[in-house]
């Protein structure tokens, strides 16, 4: 998908449902995508702050990720419980996409507890340029696979299609 066909998609959820589940991921600057999407129905998400309320993510993967699971649900839930009751749409532009790739959640809570006709989700993966400075300040053992965020939520899409590429890049 092409950034103004994003662009196009939110313009149509303002004016009523859009039939279908729509489940997005922006790879790149989020500052580019915002401009996109219409005021007023942009509604932010950030999974690393959802879990700072924890006093610490254990140390097993299985332990994180039902947890990470049952935080991000419980948020969704409280989301679009409010939004029926207004009778609101609203697109939730999720960050923090490093924890579902580290741990493995999946997108199912986005899909069980979120997306409907009248709702979007759009999972922002940070592109890491080879000039990053986060890569200066790794030790010689360390190796970062820079798109293994962008990989993984690919690989639990629904479909290619919700990939949105901005013709710029």
């Amino acid at each position: 998908m092409k950034s103004e066909e994003l662009k196009q998609l939110g313009l149509e959820l303002v004016c009523g449902p859009v039939p279908g589940r729509h489940v997005y991921l922006w790879y790149g600057n989020p500052n580019a995508l915002l401009p996109l999407l219409p005021e007023g129905l942009v509604e932010s998400l950030d999974i690393t702050r959802l879990m700072a309320c924890e006093e610490r993510l254990p140390t097993a993967s299985r332990e994180a990720r039902r947890r990470i699971d049952k935080a991000l649900r419980a948020r969704l839930q409280g989301l679009a419980s409010q939004l029926a009751k207004e009778n609101c749409r609203q697109i939730l532009v999720v960050t923090g996409t490093e924890l579902i790739a580290r741990y493995g959640v999946g997108l199912v809570p986005f899909y069980d507890e979120y997306v409907s006709d009248k709702t979007m989700v759009i999972l922002i993966a940070y592109q890491v340029a080879d000039s990053s400075p986060v890569l200066e300040n790794l030790p010689d053992f360390t190796t970062l696979a820079p798109d293994a965020t962008y990989r993984y939520i690919r690989s639990v899409l629904e479909s290619e299609d919700a990939v949105v590429s901005n013709e710029e890049e």
